[in-house]
């Protein structure tokens, strides 16, 4: 990991690098399990938008987040486009139009960049001390 990231504890660095990847492509590339599918794509898009959030309380680049929110976004795009037969039965006759998806979409991009905005920094002290904690592990 780049940056301050690196204070994070060794246990979130290996689930933020691929422990649940693996399972999550495994559930989405065949088709069927509509349901486990949902979990996956709530799961991958956690996972992403943790790890922006993740690298913006370090005080990383904004460069660094870039990769992570991309990936979001791929996310919530690749799960709002998906074909109507391969989504969960709702039980609603009307199929959803890509205008919905659009705005839900940008609703999510805005929410994220307020909350990233709004993010406590804390103080340089505390995150020294994580850093630290972090190296001499």
């Amino acid at each position: 990991m780049e940056g301050n990231a690196t204070a994070m504890s060794q246990h979130l660095q290996t689930i933020e690098r691929g422990a649940w990847k693996l399972p999550c492509g495994v559930v989405l590339l065949p088709p069927g399990f509509p349901r486990i599918k949902e979990w996956a794509y709530a799961g991958a898009f956690f996972n992403y938008s943790g790890a922006v959030a993740s690298h913006a309380l370090v005080g990383d680049r904004v460069s660094i987040l870039v990769g992570p929110l991309i990936f979001a976004i791929v996310t919530l795009a690749s799960r709002a486009l998906r074909p109507s037969t391969r989504r969960l039965a709702t039980g609603r006759e009307k199929d959803t139009r890509p205008i919905e998806w659009i705005v839900l979409i940008i609703l999510a991009i805005v929410m994220l960049v307020v909350s990233l905005l709004t993010l406590p920094t804390g103080s340089p002290a505390f995150q020294k001390r994580l850093f630290e904690e972090a190296a001499s592990a």
